[in-house]
């Protein structure tokens, strides 16, 4: 069972191109190497099976995590893509799940490569294994030494970071694959349900907000178009969506422009609801016509027959000249 695990181990990254760091040991110090790798992963499955995880103890461990605001604000993220919003949990609650659920390891391998064209690219490898289960997922790719914008990466520093950020969210896809759906969900039901009872609209909490979403040339009016109100009058649902924007930015799961798309009118821009336009039109309307024009339309419709003014009505007796005001009626 142990050769075929490592034989597993070598053959996956040679199906992706080969990997040099991977590869079968050609000399002495490489065998070492690989012979004392091999001994840590059979001590490691071994004790994995002998101390089996207690699933039940491992949940209650997860929602007690859940339950810290500090991790619930940070373990979601949100983004826009093809017009829909994506969300999902982010590698800081990935991590938590992998630390209480057991038995796991997991990690960034990583190696400096030249491709064809003669340009460096880093060799990424991100794996989870659950020792106890004997399963493994893992994710082989390149990363190429140029951000999205274009502009490329040329110091050791920028090249780690920008290797570590792309290596997080395969590490990430890893760990979400190996732990139960279910155990997951109940994470973020938990996250969600600590947000909710911690997330008040402060002053301060605006203010930070803002500090922070100022790294990323994020403004205020950006945000406030953004939900079409006032950041004073932000409501505590739009504020922790926020914080998961500004998790997916963080990250590089999102874009400023995919979260905060330019256009769209401020909240001081006039606008005029429909009801108060329908009824500016129609006093509009009513003022164009005339007078007569209303006497006659009036009339039309009560059905009066006009007479002229000198014909005396039935009964040859003339009706006197009187407003309604000069009459002494009883009501």
């Amino acid at each position: 069972m142990t050769s075929s695990i490592m034989q597993r181990r070598n053959d996956a990254p040679a199906a992706n191109g080969g990997d040099a760091m991977m590869a079968a040991p050609k000399n002495g110090t490489s065998a070492m190497q690989m012979t004392r790798e091999m001994a840590e992963t059979i001590s490691a499955i071994k004790m994995a099976r002998a101390l089996p995880r207690n699933k039940l103890a491992a949940m209650d461990e997860i929602k007690n995590e859940c339950a810290r605001p500090s991790l619930a604000k940070a373990a979601m993220y949100t983004y826009a893509r093809g017009g829909q919003v994506v969300t999902g949990p982010s590698i800081r609650l990935a991590e938590t799940l992998a630390q209480c659920w057991g038995n796991l390891t997991l990690g960034t391998r990583a190696t400096m490569e030249v491709g064809d064209d003669g340009k460096p690219y880093t060799n990424v490898q991100t794996y989870c294994w659950d020792m106890e289960r004997n399963v493994r997922q893992e994710r082989i790719f390149p990363v190429q030494h140029v951000r999205d914008n274009g502009k490329e990466v040329t110091t050791g520093r920028d090249v780690y970071e920008h290797a570590a950020n792309q290596a997080s969210r395969r590490l990430r896809a890893c760990i979400l694959g190996i732990i139960p759906s279910d155990v997951v969900e109940m994470a973020v039901d938990a996250c969600n349900k600590t947000n909710a009872d911690h997330n008040k609209v402060t002053p301060e909490r605006i203010k930070k907000m803002l500090d922070a979403f100022a790294e990323f040339g994020v403004t205020k009016s950006m945000i406030e178009v953004k939900y079409q109100r006032h950041i004073e009058a932000i409501l505590p649902q739009q504020l922790a969506d926020l914080g998961n924007v500004y998790n997916a930015i963080r990250d590089g799961v999102g874009t400023v422009e995919d979260a905060f798309p330019k256009g769209g009118d401020t909240p001081d821009a006039p606008r005029k609801p429909a009801r108060k336009a329908r009824a500016a039109q129609k006093a509009s309307e009513a003022e164009t016509v005339q007078p007569e024009d209303a006497d006659a339309s009036k009339a039309a419709q009560c059905g009066e027959i006009d007479k002229p003014e000198d014909q005396p009505p039935v009964g040859g007796l003339a009706e006197p000249d009187m407003e309604q005001d000069d009459l002494d009626l009883p009501y």
